[in-house]
């Protein structure tokens, strides 16, 4: 315990981790960019980044691609809405699982799933588990609960899905 006590500001510094305002760390830019020349994880990235503009475009909202850590999901891309009120910045961040709509589509990959108020208040998420073998993906959407509602969740649920299989589809052929 002493040791990592010690370290911490050091990775901090190097931004291999940030610190959080409630006392906890998630994993820091470098260490996503580091994480990402991974070469499934590279690959998986360019694969599903068109497809994540095309979700973003046709829903107006963040979309977000979602990998696997444990119990824990951590976002490797994100491709954020032009609105000026938008979920942002979660590039490199872990999320707990439980609650979640990306905990609910790595249990059930069949479909999406939405969770309201899961991640942040206010907040839902339609997440969708990506179909490819060896690997645990996911892609999804975050945004204003009620600019959502407006939208239509299930045709959010719908787009979602749809990139999912497109996804799916393209690091298969």
């Amino acid at each position: 315990r002493a040791a990592v006590t010690r370290i911490l500001p050091y990775l901090v510094e190097s931004d291999l981790l940030r610190a959080e305002s409630d006392g906890t760390y998630s994993l820091g830019l470098e260490l996503v960019s580091l994480a990402s020349r991974v070469g499934w994880v590279d690959r998986l990235r360019i694969a599903a980044r068109i497809h994540l503009v095309r979700l973003r475009d046709a829903t107006a909202e963040t979309a977000n691609l979602i990998l696997l850590d444990g119990d824990h999901a951590i976002y490797v891309d994100q491709v954020e809405s032009s609105y000026a009120l938008r979920h942002s910045g979660w590039v490199g961040r872990r999320v707990p699982l439980a609650g979640t709509a990306t905990g609910a589509a790595f249990g059930d990959r069949v479909t999406s799933h939405v969770a309201k108020d899961a991640v942040e208040a206010g907040v839902t998420s339609i997440v969708c588990a990506i179909d490819v073998p060896d690997h645990d993906a996911a892609v999804g959407i975050t945004a204003p609960s009620w600019r959502i509602e407006e939208f239509g969740i299930p045709r959010a649920q719908q787009m979602v899905e749809a990139v999912s299989r497109e996804i799916a589809q393209r690091l298969r052929g």
